[in-house]
């Protein structure tokens, strides 16, 4: 490097389903403060703000799963935007977690060439509980649907995909070993454990930046009820595009239902049971304390997974066909 002033870098991994959104939003409505201590939170210039946008997705043949990879123009124009100062840059983009191996180290060779110092930061949710979180997320996500939707039980079938992404000891050594100088900074998502349950000023507080406090609630990307992701898994399983469902949801078409599918508490502690090796590891391999809450309490006895209420599929459509009439009526003949 030319300038012999260090520079350092916060790299925010996600993983998804544990606030990224509300870190990323105070992030860049606190840009003016950064700057006066010498950072700047790196978003691109239109787009959402993050840098999700540079992982593209390949699903498989048979629907089931996909291959996550480095968009190589995103990347290159990544580098471009981090070329144009010496600030300090913190980075946020939940979908890094969906990749692997070779496409992590071909992100890290070009961000260890620019920065001297850099933290990988990382908030990790209780596999039973990201689950879960991620079906729900896959009525809004296709990335989500494809890894986490394609079931018929409460937990998905543990494909390649699914184990990949929830063997959180294997992903974080694919990170430490391409950036092998990096400061993990790995927190199990629980927000008992937060400065007033908020995530938001966890984040500040674990990467020692001095902000002032954030006062918008860390709740940003919730998640559908269970009813109204059902629905939207049986829209696309009939052909309805991403784009289409997305449409749907915006334009507030579809009423949305709070309910929750939850599995009982024997096999939530039975699935996690799954990663009780991959879970042991994360101590030794972070130099630090790291345990996921005991607490399965807010689980029941018996499962609970209704089917489909045929009413609201009916009452549903309904409102999709009206709609759909109005907006060729109002189309010119």
């Amino acid at each position: 490097m030319i300038d012999k002033k260090p520079r350092n870098l916060i790299l925010h991994i996600g993983a998804h389903k544990t606030g990224s959104s509300a870190i990323q939003i105070f992030l860049r409505r606190s840009n003016p403060e950064l700057h006066k201590l010498g950072w700047a939170f790196a978003f691109r210039p239109g787009k959402r703000a993050n840098w999700g946008h540079l992982i593209k997705f390949k699903p498989e043949e048979n629907g089931a799963g996909a291959s996550f990879t480095l968009a190589r123009p995103e990347l290159d124009a990544l580098f471009e935007h981090l070329d144009k100062g010496r600030r300090n840059i913190i980075l946020s983009a939940e979908d890094l977690f969906f990749l692997d191996g070779p496409e992590i180290k071909l992100l890290c060779e070009g961000l260890a060439k620019r920065f001297d110092g850099i933290s990988i930061v990382c908030y990790l949710r209780r596999q039973d509980q990201m689950a879960l979180s991620q079906w729900a997320q896959g009525a809004k996500t296709l990335q989500s649907a494809l890894i986490f939707g394609q079931t018929q039980h409460i937990f998905p079938d543990l494909t390649l995909h699914s184990l990949r992404y929830l063997d959180y000891a294997t992903k974080i050594e694919q990170w430490s070993a391409a950036l092998p100088q990096a400061h993990l900074i790995v927190r199990a998502y629980d927000r008992t454990q937060f400065p007033d349950g908020n995530v938001v000023a966890d984040f500040v507080a674990a990467v020692g930046l001095r902000l002032p406090p954030d006062e918008a609630p860390d709740e940003v990307n919730t998640a559908l009820g269970a009813t109204t992701a059902r629905f939207i898994y049986l829209l696309r399983q009939n052909g309805f595009t991403q784009k289409q469902i997305n449409g749907i949801v915006t334009s507030g078409l579809l009423p949305v239902t709070s309910d929750k599918i939850l599995p009982s508490r024997a096999e939530a502690e039975a699935f996690m049971d799954l990663f009780a090796d991959s879970n042991a590891r994360l101590p030794g391999l972070l130099g630090q304390k790291f345990a996921f809450s005991a607490d399965y309490s807010k689980y029941p006895k018996k499962a609970v997974l209704p089917p489909l209420d045929p009413d609201y599929v009916r009452d549903a459509l309904m409102v999709l066909l009206a709609d759909a009439l109005k907006q060729r009526h109002a189309q010119p003949a």
